[in-house]
């Protein structure tokens, strides 16, 4: 009797459930949708369209999600005040992590443009905004501490796509909120695909956080962080050479014209490029890879006066297009008339069209700034000569020796 009775004050006190899936048994009973008298089958009504969505969550599961938010939340402010933050600790983690390689630093900077009306002109021209990218703002973020960070997409229209960001400086109870968002639609108006929306989304997300981190963790701070990071990665004037070489090699890999290339910082000739203009092509590598960018966007095409007025030295890449297409040989670009010679990387470039398999390597512009003036303008005439169909072979002149690379040799061959 009082095992009866103990189950029967169990019965009473149980809350009741909803179920939905139909009740077991061998009868196969049916049930009746409230409202109708028409018995309808559970899986009908379950793949049915209008069938009601029924969701349960009992006051006890309620309450154990808030009070698991609320621990998490108390663990990390608590966290927060324990150990706080050291700024000087702070600025030199992150210096010394933007700093680790020439890659890392250059991937601290981005470059888009924003369309202006020029004073002199009054043509509506692109302007360079060059700033701290997203992944100077990982770095900062991973060593400023106790920052709570999410990110989510919160809306997608048919032409955008908007991402949200949350920091929450928990040691200073400080809470951000940013939003960003990205066109989904073509230039003709037609929609991204699936693949493409969901690359957009991940750039509005990283954008989203970008900005809100540097909302929250003072911007004097960013900006020295930055400094030391953008002063790494371009160097002072006598990098120059080796970024006129990456430049060539960058355009010589992707097979690009590098006329677009410099049209883009409103120069003609590579001699003319300086560390601002630096800083700009940086950037927008950076923002290619990041696809802010796309390379078309990046470097618009040139008409093809302005291409020949450029007056610039091809890529080899671009040299050996022009020979399949043509179905001539490369030729290497003579210094002007009133130039007092080629410079090194004209010399390289036509080295390398001249024998690739030697001088295809943009580490040996060092080999040729180490020759005399007679060396470089015999070595120079040696390459175009070869590099010009209209010589016959028995005409060319001797190769000088000093072009011949050690691997180049036989062993026991002297010179």
């Amino acid at each position: 009797m009082a095992q009866r009775r103990g189950a029967a004050q169990q019965r009473q006190q149980r809350p009741t459930q909803q179920h939905s899936t139909p009740p077991s048994g061998g009868n196969q009973q049916r049930w009746q949708r409230s409202g109708s008298s028409r018995e309808v089958d559970p899986f009908e009504a379950a793949l049915s369209d209008d069938a009601p969505a029924v969701e349960i969550v009992s006051q006890a599961e309620a309450g154990a999600l808030a009070s698991i938010s609320k621990s998490e939340v108390e663990a990390q402010l608590a966290a927060a005040h324990r150990w706080p933050r050291d700024i000087d600790r702070f600025v030199s983690s992150a210096k010394q992590l933007a700093c680790f390689n020439k890659q890392i630093a250059a991937s601290c900077m981005y470059t888009l443009f924003r369309k202006e009306r020029d004073a002199r002109t009054g043509a509506m021209v692109d302007k360079p905004i060059t700033g701290p990218s997203i992944r100077l703002a990982e770095i900062v973020a991973s060593t400023y501490r106790n920052l709570h960070l999410a990110t989510r997409i919160i809306d997608e229209s048919q032409s955008t796509i908007t991402a949200q960001a949350v920091c929450w400086d928990l040691e200073n109870n400080l809470r951000e909120s940013v939003e960003a968002a990205r066109g989904i639609q073509t230039s003709s108006g037609k929609r991204y695909g699936a693949d493409m929306i969901r690359v957009t989304g991940m750039a509005a997300m990283s954008i989203a956080m970008r900005n809100v981190i540097f909302r929250v963790v003072p911007g004097a701070f960013v900006q020295d962080i930055y400094g030391e990071a953008k002063e790494f990665a371009i160097g002072k004037d006598d990098k120059l050479p080796q970024h006129r070489a990456s430049l060539i090699d960058w355009c010589a890999k992707r097979n690009f014209d590098l006329a677009r290339v410099l049209a883009r910082v409103s120069i003609t000739d590579l001699e003319q490029l300086t560390l601002e203009h630096v800083e700009t092509l940086i950037g927008i590598m950076t923002s290619i890879k990041e696809r802010d960018l796309t390379i078309e966007d990046a470097f618009p095409p040139l008409s093809q006066p302005a291409a020949a007025a450029a007056g610039q030295p091809r890529s080899k890449a671009s040299a050996m297009d022009d020979l399949k297409n043509g179905g001539t040989r490369p030729k290497s670009t003579p210094p002007a008339a009133n130039d007092s010679g080629p410079t090194d990387e004209q010399i390289l470039q036509a080295l390398g069209v001249a024998d690739p398999d030697a001088w295809d390597d943009l580490a040996l512009i060092v080999r040729v700034r180490a020759w005399t003036p007679d060396q470089k303008r015999l070595a120079y005439d040696w390459a175009n000569a070869n590099n010009d169909p209209t010589i016959p072979d028995e005409e060319l002149p001797v190769r000088p020796d000093f072009t011949v690379l050690e691997a180049q040799r036989e062993p026991g061959a002297e010179g």
